[in-house]
């Protein structure tokens, strides 16, 4: 659906936000994907709440940033400008 060249979300999707849950299990997912998929592994250094997507078919919460580090050595890690439940 397009109106006036912009594109219409129905509203169904929008409400379909990431819960922690899901997140948690997403970067497992995204994790495993980066390591053998090249062009997926630069879109999470790029553009991470873009992968997020791609892997969960949901955006991140509004507000909640996410960043993927290219690790120097060892495995990928992600951070969160959004505080856990056991830092509160």
């Amino acid at each position: 659906m397009e109106a006036n060249g912009a594109r219409l979300i129905p509203l169904e999707k929008e409400a379909a936000i990431l819960t922690e849950e899901e997140l948690r299990k997403a970067i497992t997912k995204i994790f495993k994907r980066s390591q053998t998929d090249l062009e997926f592994r630069k879109l999470c250094l790029i553009n991470p709440s873009e992968a997020v997507l791609q892997v969960c078919g949901k955006p991140l919460p509004e507000g909640v940033k996410i960043k993927f580090l290219e690790p120097e050595t060892g495995s990928p890690r992600a951070e969160s400008d959004k505080p856990s439940v056991d830092d509160e």
